[in-house]
């Protein structure tokens, strides 16, 4: 019996002694002060890895925002000089709002006048010219004249029509010795001896109560301007005959002559106008039958503008903008600035549209006269004509027939 042992001290276990539990202890209560110290080091990790990700995050918004940037800058220099061109152009037309009647007249370049989808019926037979808000229709004159100071004469009219109810764009040539009524004349006359009695708007008030329709705007461009516009172009690539290419070596007044032979031939501004006035060879059109005199020369006409518009079809809005400002000193139109701009802006779409042509008036609908020593086409029946170029402006819109009436003296 152990004399030294106290009574309320506890009896430890075999083989735990007091130090032994001290130590656990001790290891015990150290552990969370371990624990406590690590926990800085682990905060601190994650506040870098925080500021890691912070700090790429910036790094890429830095990145996009200079991308961006890039982008926006170049989309701008873009716009920009496309807009430097288009403004160039504009300014380099005559605007010439005289052969305009405000009473009747549209702004082209408003969205509304698109219309709608839905069909309209028009009346052929109406005494007043008619229109389709749908359907754009511009007079083109090709102006010969010696002196700029003088009306000239109409040596050509071109009616194009932008149908956007039938997706389709038009080419009409009008013959220019059509016999009709002026209005403010006494007698009858050669349709493009308007022009020369009181410019366009003589010109356009003939040809709308003469084919029952309202051209919204008109175009008058002299032959120095064509012979622009095909230089513009690099030229006019067409397929001749040896009868034609002699033809213009002839009568073009350009030095470098074409080498006479059938096939493919690149024009100058001169050989492509003396081309297109050959009223001296026949020319076959689009049936196969070979046609003489005027028709001969619209069938030559209507090539050449069929050739220019394929080759607008593969340019963008700043190249036409810039070749057009090559001819603009040398077009007077009724055309506002702010329509040209639509235009220009939708030409894609339009050049794009499938092309129809037609010219006025058809082969049997006239016999050839002469009136006061000039050689004139006499229409057999003026609202058979109208009717007959209605139709191909306006197709199915047009009423079905109500009635002929007979043609003026």
């Amino acid at each position: 019996m152990d004399l030294h042992k106290n009574d309320d001290e506890e009896e430890l276990p075999p083989g735990f002694d007091t130090d032994e539990r001290y130590q656990e202890l001790s290891n015990f209560f150290d552990t969370p002060l371990n624990i406590s110290e690590e926990k800085p080091e682990k905060t601190n990790k994650s506040k870098k890895k925080k500021k890691k990700r912070q700090t790429d995050s910036k790094e890429t918004k830095k990145l996009a925002l200079t991308v961006a940037s890039f982008f926006v800058s170049l989309l701008s220099v873009v716009c920009g000089s496309i807009l430097i061109y288009v403004c160039f152009f504009l300014d380099t037309v005559n605007y010439d709002n005289k052969s305009i009647d405000f009473k009747k007249d549209r702004d082209v370049a408003k969205e509304e006048n698109d219309g709608s989808s839905e069909s309209i019926h028009i009346d052929a037979d109406s005494v007043y010219p008619i229109r389709d808000p749908m359907v754009l229709n511009v007079i083109i004159f090709g102006v010969d004249r010696k002196d700029e100071n003088e009306n000239g004469r109409s040596d050509s009219m071109i009616c194009v029509s932008i149908d956007e109810r039938h997706k389709k764009l038009k080419i009409c040539s009008i013959l220019r010795d059509i016999w009709v009524k002026i209005p403010g004349r006494s007698s009858f006359d050669k349709l493009n001896h308007a022009f020369s009695y009181g410019g366009r708007s003589l010109a356009v008030m003939t040809l709308e109560k003469a084919l029952g329709v309202v051209f919204d705007r008109d175009i008058a461009l002299d032959f120095p301007a064509f012979v622009k516009a095909v230089a513009s172009f690099g030229g006019l690539p067409i397929v001749l005959s040896e009868e034609e290419c002699i033809y213009i070596n002839r009568f073009s007044g350009e030095s470098n002559y074409l080498k006479v032979s059938n096939g493919e031939k690149n024009l100058s501004g001169k050989q492509a106008l003396c081309h297109a006035r050959n009223r001296d060879l026949p020319k076959k059109d689009d049936k196969g039958e070979e046609r003489g005199d005027d028709f001969a020369r619209i069938i030559r006409q209507q090539e050449i503008m069929t050739i220019l518009l394929k080759t607008l079809k593969g340019l963008d809005v700043r190249k036409v903008a810039a070749l057009l400002s090559n001819i603009g000193p040398s077009l007077t139109t009724n055309f506002r600035k702010t329509e040209i701009l639509r235009l220009l802006c939708n030409f894609e779409k339009y050049v794009n549209y499938p092309l129809e042509r037609y010219f006025v008036p058809e082969t049997n609908d006239y016999k050839d006269g002469f009136r006061r020593g000039m050689s004139v086409l006499i229409l057999n029946d003026i609202y058979v004509t109208r009717r007959k170029f209605l139709k191909f402006i306006f197709e199915d819109s047009i009423k079905e027939k109500s009635g002929v009436q007979s043609s003026p003296g």
